[in-house]
């Protein structure tokens, strides 16, 4: 079952290529339309989509900027969570004493401020979110995810061009307090946490960007904007992990990084495969650039 589609062949007839000459923002005054356009797109609704629905999960498209769940209980900001209640009052106790696929998070703490959450995206992060409507489907989803039979697929866009059009990224991530890193002493090796990255390079834009799909086999976090930034090619807008080489283009007010599609086997014994387009914006942005004549 497949809902919802990105086709990178759409996005990528949006640019134009020519692997001699450089790309860069197009000149006035088509930029500055597509600018204002880029800008709009910041001012819709904040509410999720709904992808995918039964009696068991959601399945959602989450907007870039829209937190998951609470960070603690005084935490009042707009999330997932406070969605989800208001729409599926019925759920609000779909809690377990662990749920999750992030193994950073002390979900046992804080398990009452994240009902029917079996997985996280960053705040920055748009795309596919699961969420279980029951206890059973909490539990079904949750087994899943700590077998790693679910099939996660990202978009990415990277600074740079990629030595390797395909490989797997195996660094241990460490925690720094609020960031992650994959840089660490040999003492400090022994508390860092395995995990692995899958890539692959779908469309390269000169010089400057490279467009990537991703699959994460653990579920760290930040692990795909960490793992990207160790192999020298940090995701563009991104505020925490940028590097000073490659500087955040200023059209462009998020984090390029989507989760694309989810294969999931649902309580009721059938698979699904969801995915949700490129959001506006960022296929905006992409039409920003043309090369140099």
């Amino acid at each position: 079952m497949v809902i919802g589609l990105l086709d990178f062949g759409s996005v990528a007839s949006r640019f134009k290529q020519d692997s001699s000459k450089m790309i860069t923002p197009e000149v006035e005054p088509r930029g500055i339309f597509v600018l204002m356009r880029i800008i709009l797109c910041y001012i819709v609704s904040m509410q999720p989509e709904i992808i995918f629905e039964d009696k068991d999960i959601v399945i959602i498209n989450k907007p870039s900027g829209l937190i998951t769940h609470p960070r603690n209980p005084n935490d009042s900001e707009p999330s997932v969570v406070s969605w989800f209640v208001e729409h599926y009052p019925e759920s609000a106790k779909t809690v377990d004493d662990f749920v999750g696929d992030d193994e950073d998070i002390d979900y046992q703490n804080y398990a009452k401020l994240r009902p029917g959450i079996v997985h996280r995206l960053d705040k920055e992060t748009s795309g596919i979110l699961v969420l279980a409507k029951n206890k059973v489907s909490l539990q079904y989803l949750k087994t899943q995810f700590q077998e790693h039979s679910i099939e996660k697929t990202y978009i990415a866009l990277v600074h740079g061009v990629l030595d390797r059009s395909r490989g797997t990224i195996n660094a241990p991530i460490l925690s720094l307090g609020s960031k992650m890193t994959t840089h660490m002493t040999e003492d400090q090796q022994k508390t860092a946490k395995h995990a692995a990255t899958d890539y692959e390079v779908k469309k390269t834009y000169g010089d400057i960007f490279s467009l990537v799909e991703v699959k994460p086999q653990t579920g760290r976090t930040h692990q795909i904007r960490v793992h990207m930034k160790s192999i020298g090619h940090p995701i563009v807008g991104d505020p925490l992990y940028s590097e000073k080489r490659y500087p955040n283009p200023e059209n462009l007010r998020r984090l390029f990084l989507h989760a694309r599609s989810i294969a999931i086997s649902l309580p009721s014994g059938s698979r699904i495969h969801a995915e949700a387009d490129l959001p506006q914006e960022l296929g905006l942005f992409l039409e920003t650039f043309n090369p140099i004549a």
